[in-house]
């Protein structure tokens, strides 16, 4: 069984979406340009990024198919697909192009958790599911460790799917 989530404070299964958050570095008044102005005060430059990240698929497995068992095993090749991205390996990448532009503001797009589960085909039920990927968590321990400052300013939630099973042929795994 597989599900995806979005943030720890908003639980979410099985996205399909777009989600962002923003991320306010904390040494910003540190870090930008104060400039005296005859006019007031003025905070400089206020460096603003934009990144999807992508949660490791489109979908396109379970977009057209006619029955359950195309469904079930579309929904397999997603988590393979998603698997092969390797979304800690993706985070220490972003964390790296965040640090490297230098902007005090991020939004970031399909930040999403990941839950797997067992799945038993014969009678169709479905184990618990636990966290395999937390690509927010990721990102941010990433940020620390290279040495970024930021936190989570804003966190939204676009849709929330339940728990879906897939099937994922044993010469994959």
């Amino acid at each position: 069984m597989t599900t995806v989530g979005n943030f720890p404070a908003t639980l979410k299964q099985w996205s399909a979406g777009f989600f962002t958050i923003l991320l306010v570095s904390i040494s910003a008044a540190t870090l930008l340009p104060v400039r005296a102005s005859a006019q007031g005060n003025t905070f400089g430059d206020l460096g603003v990024m934009t990144y999807n990240v992508n949660e490791g698929t489109d979908f396109e497995q379970v977009i057209g198919v006619t029955n359950l068992t195309q469904f079930l095993l579309g929904v397999g090749q997603i988590v393979t697909q998603v698997q092969g991205t390797n979304p800690p390996e993706r985070m220490q990448a972003v964390a790296a192009q965040i640090l490297a532009a230098g902007s005090t503001l991020v939004s970031l797009q399909e930040v999403d958790q990941w839950y797997l589960g067992s799945f038993n085909p014969a009678d169709g039920t479905c184990g618990a599911v636990a966290l395999q990927y937390d690509m927010l968590q990721e990102l941010m321990d990433a940020l620390a460790a290279q040495g970024g400052h930021y936190q989570i300013a804003k966190q939204v939630q676009e849709i929330a799917f339940p728990p879906t099973p897939g099937l994922i042929p044993s010469s994959v795994k």
